[in-house]
C-alpha cells in the first residue's frame, strides 16, 4: 500500500512539474513570437522612412531639420533591430527600448500631426498618402508593443509563482524585459 501511495505521489509531482514546465515554455515562446512581430512592424515602418522624409523635406523650408532627424533616428533604429535577435532576458521588467527608438516614434507622430494640421501641407496629395501609410505603420508598431509587453508580463508573472520559481533556475527560464518609453516618458496616444 505504501508503494502505491509513493508511486501516486511521484506521478502527481511529475505531472505538476511537466505542467509548470509546459506553461513556462509556452509563455516564453509567446514572448519570442510577440518580439518577432514587433521587429517586423518596426522594419515595415522603417521601410517607409526614406519616402516619408523626402516628401516631407520637399514641402518644408530648407532650414527645417525634421526630415534629417527622422532619417538619422531611422538608422539608429535599424542598428537596434540588427543587434537584438531576441528580447532581453534576465531582469524582470527591465526596459530595453532605446531612447532613439522612442524619439523616432515621437518625431514621426509629430510630423504626421504637423502635416494633418497645417493647411499648406494638406494640399500635397503625395505627402498626405505617405502620412496615411506612416500613421498605419505607427499604429501597428504601437499595437505590437502592447502585445509584446502583455506577453512579457504574463510570462514574468508565471515565473514568480511557486512552481515557476522552483523550475526557472533548473530549466533556464529567465524573466523578459519590456518595451517601455525610456526615462519615464510615456506615449499618451497608445
Amino acid at each position: 500500500m505504501e508503494i502505491l501511495v509513493s508511486i501516486g505521489l511521484l506521478v502527481a509531482v511529475l505531472a505538476w512539474i511537466v505542467s509548470v514546465y509546459n506553461r513556462l515554455f509556452h509563455l516564453r515562446n509567446e514572448v519570442r513570437g510577440a518580439w518577432k512581430q514587433w521587429v517586423l512592424a518596426a522594419r515595415n515602418r522603417n521601410e517607409q522612412l526614406d519616402d516619408f522624409a523626402s516628401a516631407f523635406a520637399g514641402v518644408l523650408p530648407q532650414e527645417n531639420l525634421t526630415p534629417g532627424r527622422i532619417l538619422h533616428l531611422g538608422l539608429a533604429s535599424q542598428q537596434f533591430l540588427r543587434e537584438l535577435d531576441e528580447p532581453r532576458w534576465g531582469v524582470d521588467g527591465e526596459e530595453f527600448m532605446p531612447r532613439s527608438e522612442w524619439l523616432l516614434q515621437r518625431a514621426l507622430h509629430d510630423s504626421v500631426d504637423e502635416v494633418e494640421h497645417t493647411p499648406q501641407l494638406q494640399s500635397h496629395q503625395h505627402l498626405q498618402q505617405l502620412c496615411g501609410l506612416m500613421s498605419m505603420a505607427l499604429y501597428q508598431q504601437e499595437h505590437r508593443t502592447r502585445l509584446f509587453n502583455r506577453a512579457a508580463q504574463e510570462y514574468n508573472s508565471a515565473l514568480v509563482t511557486p512552481g515557476g520559481r522552483a523550475l526557472a533556475s533548473v530549466f533556464g527560464f529567465r524573466p523578459s524585459g519590456s518595451l517601455e518609453a525610456p526615462d519615464g516618458h510615456t506615449d499618451e496616444r497608445g
